[in-house]
């Protein structure tokens, strides 16, 4: 079993916005997968919806925000396909949030939600930024 497959096997969080969101589920990927922490001040504090918007308002939004750390985190932009284990910062087709962050696997963008893991069709990514660590 890839290192990978065993991270989506087991990743068992409870949706808690700040820390076991999409932000906190891309982190432990890195930590789990490098060994590197991915170091922002509001990740791994619970945040409610309006402090997450708050956050998000800063000039790129979560693209920017993502960017920013995944750099910091070592992180560098790949260019063409993204590979199995790449982070993934997508524009969807449709969707109330309709950047996405989260893990390249076999084809699809593998996220977290509310409603748990959710797994988005390479068809529905209108564009996306892939960075390799």
């Amino acid at each position: 079993m890839s290192a990978l497959h065993h991270f989506l096997q087991n990743w068992n969080r409870p949706f808690v916005r700040g820390v076991s969101d999409c932000c906190g589920f891309v982190a432990a990927w890195i930590e789990y997968s490098t060994g590197r922490t991915v170091v922002c001040p509001h990740l791994g504090t619970p945040l409610t919806d309006g402090e997450a918007t708050q956050i998000l308002r800063v000039p790129g939004g979560l693209r920017g925000m993502a960017v920013h750390y995944l750099t910091e985190a070592g992180c560098l932009e790949r260019k063409g396909e993204p590979l199995d284990g790449d982070i993934v910062i997508a524009d969807r087709v449709q969707g109330f949030h309709r950047t996405l962050l989260g893990i390249w696997s076999a084809g699809y963008l593998v996220s977290v939600s509310r409603e748990g893991m959710c797994v988005v069709p390479h068809k529905s990514i209108l564009k996306f930024q892939a960075y390799g660590h």
